[in-house]
């Protein structure tokens, strides 16, 4: 929230965007929860899952002004090479260009990948 409002001057001068990342872990789902759990990782599960909100509610507050504001999600481990036969990986660049999409249609506030 900090770095948002250092820069909100420009953004919205500039109509500019503000892209956010999020792990999946910030979803409210018994499984994801126990996965919290499992990693000895609640602290982050509880940011996550605030960061998340936070990223819907700049993204109607901001709108009025130009400001757009989105976030992906990424549930499984990202890497640069590529192997289809393992479901838990997914590239970067599809990581990349989700944001690219998202930057360019400025339709989503959240998209999981």
């Amino acid at each position: 929230m900090t770095a948002v409002q250092a820069i909100l001057p420009d953004l919205a001068a500039n109509k500019g965007a503000l892209l956010v990342t999020n792990g999946g872990i910030a979803f409210f789902d018994p499984q994801l929860d126990a996965i919290g759990v499992k990693w000895n990782a609640m602290g982050v599960s509880v940011a996550n899952s605030a960061k998340h909100k936070l990223v819907a509610l700049l993204a109607h507050k901001l709108k009025a002004q130009g400001i757009y504001v989105g976030e992906v999600v990424v549930t499984r481990t990202v890497t640069t090479v590529k192997d289809n036969n393992d479901p838990a990986l997914i590239e970067s660049r599809a990581v990349a260009a989700k944001f690219w999409d998202m930057y360019q249609n400025r339709d989503s506030i959240s998209v999981t990948v």
